[in-house]
């Protein structure tokens, strides 16, 4: 046989299976099942090893909740104060501590501040949640924080091009109305 004649032989690639709502449905229940972590000798909290996307979407919708309350009541938040409460959140949407921490803004603080200084704070950070999903979150907020930003940059160019309209409006009206007496004065004289 030639070699052109010579048939290479393949190897066949295994088809994917086709995606089902079964599998889906299969999968959500994987992700949103929570495990337990004993936390010490004689406390245990259940938390969500794959932080649900649903639940994501639930922690950056109360931190939008958030900072339009404090731009409301005139307060600033510092980017290290926001982390940390964005933390909070973490802990509150993916732990069953959820129903037990509060959804205004002061109590939030009081009750970080008790996580803080009981030492659960640092270590459900640490030691339950696994990098790649606290990681989901910062990244998830990195989004949202480039949304309000290019959002603020419209509004910023947005308010900048109505005083420069309002200015060339208002030097319209000045020549009309200068223009309006002229004619008057014509007229009166005429």
């Amino acid at each position: 046989m030639s070699e052109d004649n010579k048939q290479v032989k393949t190897t066949k690639q295994p088809t994917p299976k086709k995606l089902t709502m079964a599998k889906v449905k299969r999968t959500a229940k994987e992700v949103n099942t929570m495990s337990s972590y004993e936390l010490n000798e004689d406390v245990a909290i259940k938390f969500y090893p794959t932080f649900p996307e649903s639940k994501i979407h639930e922690l950056l919708q109360e931190v939008q909740n958030i900072l339009n309350y404090l731009n409301e009541i005139g307060e600033d938040i510092t980017d290290d104060e926001l982390g940390q409460h964005v933390f909070l959140l973490t802990i509150k949407h993916f732990t069953d501590l959820k129903p037990q921490i509060s959804d205004k803004f002061e109590e939030q603080l009081q009750q970080m501040s008790q996580l803080i200084d009981a030492g659960y704070y640092k270590q459900i950070l640490n030691e339950v949640f696994s990098q790649s999903e606290i990681d989901k979150v910062a990244k998830a907020m990195a989004e949202l924080r480039s949304r309000y930003e290019f959002l603020a940059s419209i509004e910023d160019n947005t308010k900048e091009n109505l005083k420069v309209l309002e200015l060339k409006n208002q030097e319209m009206f000045n020549t009309l109305s200068k223009e309006a007496i002229r004619s008057r004065v014509n007229n009166n004289i005429q």
